[in-house]
């Protein structure tokens, strides 16, 4: 907030080792948010005592980098790039009290579709649990580069970070990743296809599709230039469709959907 020029001592702007002392008057200018309570209406696929399901857009990131939103719940809201966790802050103030803000699990800033928030710690515990045991079942939709020839497949390929490297690749001592997929259509230069998660590995999807040659269409960091760059516009057209695990309150099996974005749909050809 102090780099952003949201903070004044004494009416001016200071840099974070400016000494302060007793009776200056600080002031300090939360940054606004341009999502609003209207957007998480039309965001909520389901929510009930327990869970809070979501259809995160493209471009909100999920949490702040760092750990200080995790001591201290309310710097999520300080943050000059709108988060997940700070706008769940401001419309449910109660989840201050949960684990991570009630987030069990992420999705990447460019990825849209369902995300699960737990409401209460009882929720927070189970679906924690559930993740760590790979008992929740996800699926997600993707339009990648290139005729994918297999109408289906499975990539076990360990990921990791190469010395020194920022991005993430497949490399023999990474950690087991396994990602199964089936080809849902082919278009001209691009294929619609279907994405099953075995592992939750940083960027797997990512990774993983091109590893085989078929990045997601979008992927600025992925891509490496093999491809033809997207419009400006173009988002990464990567989507988590569908999520199925047991409620924490009931134990049954429960299933949500994100319904799929238009620009995920290609023309048909062979």
């Amino acid at each position: 907030m102090i780099e952003n020029g949201n903070v004044e001592v004494l009416g001016q702007s200071q840099p974070a080792d400016f000494h302060i002392a007793q009776d200056m008057k600080i002031t300090i200018r939360w940054p606004e948010f341009s999502w609003s309570d209207e957007d998480l209406r039309r965001w909520i696929l389901h929510e009930d005592g327990q869970i809070l399901v979501l259809n995160k857009p493209a471009g909100l990131i999920v949490h702040p980098l760092g750990e200080s939103w995790l001591r201290s719940p309310r710097a999520a809201l300080m943050e000059p790039e709108p988060n997940l966790a700070g706008l769940l802050l401001k419309w449910r103030p109660a989840l201050a009290a949960v684990e991570r803000l009630g987030l069990a699990h992420r999705l990447d800033k460019e990825t849209s579709g369902v995300m699960v928030v737990s409401l209460s710690r009882k929720a927070q515990a189970s679906l924690k649990a559930q993740f760590e045991s790979r008992k929740i079942q996800k699926i997600y939709r993707a339009v990648v580069w290139g005729e994918v020839k297999r109408d289906s497949g499975v990539i076990d390929a360990p990921i990791g970070r190469e010395a020194h490297g920022r991005l993430l690749r497949v490399i023999a001592m990474g950690r087991q990743a396994i990602t199964e997929y089936k080809v849902l259509k082919r278009g001209g230069p691009t294929t619609a296809m279907e994405i099953y998660p075995q592992t939750g590995r940083t960027n797997q999807i990512r990774v993983h599709l091109t590893s085989i040659g078929h990045p997601v269409v979008g992927d600025r960091e992925y891509s490496l230039g093999e491809f033809p760059e997207p419009a400006k516009s173009q988002r990464l057209l990567l989507h988590a469709w569908k999520i199925e695990f047991a409620h924490p309150q009931s134990g049954k099996t429960v299933k949500f959907c994100a319904p799929l974005p238009k620009d995920f749909e290609i023309e048909k050809t062979g």
